[in-house]
């Protein structure tokens, strides 16, 4: 699928989250309008390669809360992504927006401008934890959003945060476990960074905010990955992608940035399933093990700089360890392991 990123940074949005500066998020100073909208969708669609069916193109608006933004001008934007729709150009339009920003009023909008996808900013399921972070709605909010949307036919997707001012590991595995009660069809997660400009930069000089470390992002966030998958919940990212304007030596203060955070993630969860794997089959101790993966998946599975190997043998005394594509396993045994060996 390819994305045409229409950019609306905090239009609409009259609240200002600690931890947000959405021009340093997204590299867009300038605002976006209606023409600016028609020039990008035509030089992105001028731009791609032959080989990209339009029946994988989505023009996508992101960065602000779309459905608090002018009513007429919500129209304008949806009418000009509305048109490519109409010609073939496109296959699907998709928002996102704040929950608090839902209403069986404004969804019904959104389905008759053909709107097929809207992802709402939940970030917490904490309601102290939502206060602390100035988001100016509570989970209930989140909840309300979530049904209407899903009753409407339009496909949900879920954003959420980890290490927000006042979380914890455990409120933020349990805004997962309530994430994903709501059956969105995708999520995202972003670990919380400071971010230069925003209100979370100044608790952070002021030593009043600590971020997660790395290593204990890269773990909750496997655990996160953990739950949605066995949720049968697709996640569509984790971490926020670095740009040129965008990286940890510039824009970003603190926090557990890496380019490769989702990768991490991945890698400590086979790290996990492989050693749940070898204790079932109790190899402990053996001479040789075969770890058996999702043949996409076998580089994660074996680790930047086959750290999962050298992790396997230490913890469990084996000499030689070899992970191996296994065809017959499908998209669904993403994060399986298959674990034999001989003593």
């Amino acid at each position: 699928m390819k994305i045409i990123p229409v950019f609306v940074p905090h239009e609409g949005c009259p609240h200002d989250c600690i931890f947000c500066n959405q021009r340093t998020i997204t590299g867009n100073e300038s605002p976006m309008n209606p023409f600016k909208m028609r020039a990008l969708v035509e030089t992105c669609l001028a731009g791609m390669h032959d080989g990209i069916s339009s029946g994988n193109i989505v023009i996508a608006f992101y960065g602000g809360s779309f459905t608090g933004i002018k009513h007429s001008l919500q129209a304008e934007y949806l009418g000009i992504a509305s048109e490519y729709l109409s010609k073939g150009k496109i296959s699907s339009i998709r928002l996102s927006t704040r929950p608090d920003y839902i209403s069986e009023e404004i969804v019904s909008f959104l389905r008759k401008m053909n709107v097929g996808t809207v992802e709402i900013g939940a970030q917490s399921m904490d309601d102290e934890v939502l206060r602390l972070s100035g988001r100016g709605h509570d989970s209930a909010a989140v909840v309300s959003a979530a049904r209407i949307i899903s009753q409407s036919g339009i496909e949900l997707g879920i954003q959420t945060m980890m290490g927000l001012p006042g979380s914890t590991p455990e409120k933020d595995t349990a805004t997962a476990a309530a994430v994903a009660a709501l059956a969105p069809s995708f999520v995202r997660i972003y670990p919380t960074l400071v971010v230069e400009g925003s209100k979370l930069a100044d608790e952070y000089k002021a030593g009043r905010y600590k971020p997660y470390p790395l290593e204990q992002a890269v773990s909750l966030a496997a655990s996160l990955l953990e739950i949605y998958s066995e949720a049968g919940i697709k996640v569509i990212r984790v971490g926020l992608q670095p740009t040129d304007d965008f990286n940890i030596s510039h824009g970003i203060i603190a926090g557990p940035f890496h380019p490769s955070f989702r990768q991490l993630a991945e890698s400590e969860l086979f790290f996990r399933r492989i050693s749940e794997a070898i204790i079932k089959s109790g190899l402990q101790g053996s001479q040789y093990i075969e770890i058996k993966v999702h043949p996409p998946m076998l580089s994660t599975a074996v680790g930047q700089k086959r750290s999962n190997i050298f992790r396997i043998k230490k913890k469990f005394g084996i000499q030689n360890v070899i992970i191996l594509p296994d065809k017959s396993m499908t998209g669904r045994d993403e994060f399986r392991a298959e674990a034999a060996g001989r003593a």
